[in-house]
């Protein structure tokens, strides 16, 4: 598109100039702010799912390992061993009661080596039936310890199923079990997120909106996840990001539900559509302020080039009489204007200077003719000094002679420059190859220190995972303790009562010895791991205190090694910058030398040249002499002039000054 005037030239170029670099700024900074946000969403996202599965890990590792520890107590095997229905069913609800008391457990059961129920504390009423075609029941008949989820008509259950061994031989299996009380901890742990458990179907059985209980969830994901994948997506319509985590059964062979997490991401996207919004209300001022900014600047461009247009427009048709105003101006416009107005002052001055030369002309053309005369009488004495002037130059070929001399000395110093240039050029060349390698090896020894410094970063964390794990096996001992304790005190009780039994109860007391003896053994053991526990627990704070030294030392010694690093760089680039100098000077030296070979060349066509002249100066003496019979031709030419001085006048005679 063409304009036709500069003033609109000029307010497009500034409304562009000024719109443009806001448009592009602001259009990078909403896109780089919205994908941070992202970003920081997507990562919120996934240390929730890190830690709803880790919880879910530790429930069920948790769980497996209080069946252990009660497989290995003797009145579950005793339970086990038990054949009357009725001490079974009492001791049994016993057990059971101090487990939900204890463990809040809602799943005790027992089975027999063939697979079959021998009790169930929650249902004792209830036993005989085979359970030896669940895989679970199978693999703890094996001897495996395992530990998962379920899910029945009561719900999302964790059950962990362990081996009862006697002598190292499995006498049987014990089966505990959580009910779904442990997903209320959730909510407590993850207060903005919701939490929906989701049944194999996809309905949703369980959730932190009641109101969603019975929903039907038909999509892609869940399938994906009841097949043991886990995703995640966000969801533009609902604003939130949501994430599908697959539970397992204890085998891992199959997936019993899902667990759906949704964040509510509607305050981030509130927000970038705010940005949005203030990006382009910024541009809509900017795009009125360049408008304002563009009809001002335009303005005072224009005016004053208009004027000068002008004002040339007067001088081509030759008024010098109008004059340019004066103005303040300091910009290039002002020094156009400025020029203008002594262009026309010097051309007023000059066409005035030209009129009254032409005026002039004609007076000293009369004076000319009279001063051809005295000319002649001065060639003579011109002949006079051309003779001195052959003597100044036949002196001046003797000096040009010894310059000549020098110069050959110099070319030879110059030749002599160059070869030390050259071999300074390869001694810089071999020390750039030797920076460069030191530089790649400063980088390779710097790539490995921050690998040392990620082991030594790893190293701490696991020292201080360690020191938590002995916390852990400090309180188990205090739980054993315990129990060693209240045995020792039942094992008390019973010899009472088997001394007030009299002979019936000698059979009782021996038991009851026995068992307080066991109970002593377990106080000695728990004091012997306790003594242990506290050494390893010693043991490990020093080794985690001096790796955090060590760690501390790798840090300092990457950071020493990257600044060594960056000066190699520093030193790699000095180099580098010296043999491009010692390039150039080589080069230099070369042309010098060429030139002075060039200068020598020069000084013999001089001293040539002034050979020639000794003799040039003698044919002017002749050529003097000619001019005195010129001069009579000038008195012709002067003649001429006049005329042409006439001539001149009614030229000027045009200009109005």
């Amino acid at each position: 598109m063409r304009y036709k005037s500069l003033k609109t030239r000029l307010i497009v170029i500034l409304l562009l100039v000024g719109i443009i670099p806001v448009f592009v700024t602001g259009t990078y900074n909403y896109l780089t702010a919205s994908n941070n946000y992202q970003n920081i969403q997507n990562e919120a996202q996934d240390q929730i799912e890190h830690a709803v599965a880790e919880h879910l890990n530790k429930v069920s590792t948790d769980l497996k390992y209080i069946a252990e520890m009660y497989a290995e107590d003797t009145r579950v095997q005793q339970l086990l061993t038990e054949t009357n229905r009725g001490s079974l069913e009492i001791e049994g609800n016993a057990l059971f009661e101090s487990l939900q008391k204890e463990h809040q457990m809602s799943i005790f059961e027992i089975g027999d080596a063939q697979g079959n129920v021998h009790l169930r504390g929650h249902n004792v009423s209830k036993y005989g039936d085979s359970k030896a075609d669940i895989l679970a029941i199978q693999q703890a008949l094996k001897g495996q310890e395992i530990s998962g989820f379920e899910y029945g008509a009561s719900g999302l259950s964790v059950r962990a199923f362990v081996p009862i061994k006697q002598n190292n031989q499995v006498i049987g299996t014990l089966q505990l079990g959580l009910g779904n009380e442990f997903l209320t901890d959730f909510q407590a742990l993850f207060p903005k997120t919701e939490i929906d458990l989701v049944d194999e179907s996809g309905e949703v059985v369980r959730s932190t909106h009641t109101e969603r209980v019975g929903e039907q969830i038909t999509n892609d994901h869940i399938a994906k996840v009841m097949a043991g994948e886990q995703t995640q997506f966000t969801d533009s319509k609902k604003r939130q990001i949501e994430s599908y985590l697959p539970i397992q059964d204890p085998t891992g062979t199959k997936v019993v539900s899902a667990l759906v997490l949704a964040q509510d991401i509607t305050t981030t996207q509130t927000t970038i559509r705010h940005m949005g919004i203030t990006s382009a209300i910024a541009l809509l001022i900017t795009i009125f302020a360049a408008i304002v900014v563009a009809l001002f600047y335009s303005r005072t461009l224009t005016v004053p080039i208009i004027k000068t247009t002008q004002m040339m427009h007067a001088l081509s048709s030759g008024d010098l009489a109008s004059r340019i105003a004066d103005h303040n101006r300091r910009d290039e416009i002002g020094k156009l204007m400025t020029d203008m107005k002594k262009m026309q002052e010097h051309l007023h001055k000059t066409i005035a200077e030209i009129a009254q030369a032409s005026t002039t002309v004609t007076t000293k053309s009369t004076m000319l003719a009279q001063s051809t005369e005295e000319v002649s009488k001065g060639s003579e004495a011109i002949a006079e000094t051309m003779e001195y002037l052959s003597q100044g130059v036949e002196k001046q070929t003797s000096e040009v002679a010894d310059i000549s001399r020098i110069m050959v000395e110099f070319s030879r110093k110059l030749e002599e420059s160059t070869a030390q240039g050259n071999h300074l050029n390869a001694t810089s060349e071999n020390v750039l190859v030797l920076s460069e390698n030191g530089a790649k090896l400063m980088n390779t020894s710097n790539e490995q220190m921050g690998e040392i410094h990620q082991v030594m970063k790893e190293s701490v964390e696991k020292m201080v995972m360690l020191d938590q794990h002995a916390g852990q096996i400090s309180s188990f001992v205090s739980i054993i303790e315990e129990v060693a304790n209240q045995t020792n005190l039942l094992a008390l009780n019973a010899s009472i009562e088997a001394a007030r039994a009299g002979e019936h109860g000698k059979g009782f007391a021996v038991v009851a010895e026995e068992v307080r003896k066991l109970a002593e053994q377990v106080a000695h053991s728990v004091t012997e791991i306790t003594s242990i526990v506290s050494t390893i627990q010693h043991d490990s704070k020093e080794v985690s205190t001096i790796l955090e030294r060590g760690y501390g030392q790798v840090v300092t010694g990457s950071e020493q090694l990257e600044i060594t690093a960056n000066t190699f760089n520093e030193i790699q680039d000095a180099v580098s910058q010296m043999a491009e100098f010692i390039a150039m000077m080589i080069q230099n030296l070369q042309e010098m030398s060429h030139e002075g070979h060039e200068i020598n060349d020069s000084m013999q066509e001089i001293t040539a040249l002034t050979e020639e002249t000794a003799a040039s100066v003698e044919e002017t003496t002749a050529t003097i002499i000619q001019t005195s019979a010129t001069m009579g031709e000038v008195a012709t030419a002067t003649e001429q002039l006049s005329d042409l001085s006439d001539q001149l006048n009614c030229v000027v005679k045009d200009y109005k000054i």
